[in-house]
């Protein structure tokens, strides 16, 4: 099954048949003017509906669920200037 989790006000949510390419162009659209609410589904097992309101400012962390995992998990993490990992050496 396709989903998204989104960590939004500190608490986690899923939008079920979704990938983050689609839940990004929903946030974009909303910020552009859209419909600023973005369904999703609180909790677990069933979970119950919930509307995310998207405005600028609002924090939101996106996992896609779908990802197969290949590879060097830290492969495509934004470069802060040092390795990510805790026992990588200068």
């Amino acid at each position: 099954m396709r989903r998204v989790r989104l960590v939004y006000g500190g608490r986690e949510f899923t939008i079920p048949g979704a990938d983050v390419a689609d839940v990004r162009r929903r946030i974009e659209a909303a910020l552009a003017g859209g419909d600023p609410w973005l369904p999703a589904v609180a909790g677990q097992g069933r979970g119950t509906d919930a509307h995310l309101l998207i405005t600028p400012g609002t924090s939101i962390a996106m996992v896609d669920e779908n990802a197969e995992p290949d590879g060097d998990p830290h492969v495509g993490l934004a470069d802060a200037g040092s390795d990510p990992r805790p026992d990588a050496r200068d």
